[in-house]
């Protein structure tokens, strides 16, 4: 892995299992949170972690900002008119949708930011809008009743 995780990540949650030997992760009954609701357990995860130093996986906010306002030969011009900032923690997602913004309000071009709350997200360009994906949902609420399920088998084998 490239860059900073912050420890609540995937990225992040991974790199904390990189000092465990894979035999130790096979005898872990601890989960990861993988996403809203899913969970990986600790001991499916066989691969080596490693974190490589020195290298960036993305430019800095200034390098971003000037990535998308630039000017040429005097005119300001958009590498994009909607950005989407997926990676990192929120508070570091806001600043960077706020230097995006601002840098294009001053030269008076237009800028949308999304900062999209989760992977099963969708957003349809054409309308410029989220839309609501209802089988993603239904998935979702059925994995939490089969979860829950499983959970009451268990509870009620203990009793």
């Amino acid at each position: 892995m490239l860059g900073y995780a912050p420890p609540t990540s995937i990225a992040g949650q991974l790199l904390s299992l990189r000092a465990t030997p894979v035999s130790e992760r096979a005898r872990h009954t601890g989960f990861l949170a993988w996403s809203e609701g899913e969970r990986v357990a600790i001991r499916d995860v066989r691969a080596s972690i490693v974190q490589l130093g020195g290298y960036s996986a993305h430019a800095d906010q200034r390098g971003l900002v000037d990535w998308l306002v630039w000017s040429f030969r005097e005119k300001w011009e958009t590498s994009g008119q909607v950005v989407f900032i997926q990676h990192g923690a929120d508070d570091q997602r806001l600043a960077l949708r706020k230097a995006l913004e601002h840098r294009a309000e001053e030269v008076g071009l237009p800028v949308r930011t999304v900062l999209p709350d989760s992977g099963e997200e969708w957003f349809d360009l054409d309308a410029g809008a989220r839309v609501v994906d209802d089988r993603a949902s239904e998935v979702k609420i059925a994995m939490e009743i089969e979860l829950l399920k499983s959970e009451l088998a268990r509870m009620r084998m203990a009793f």
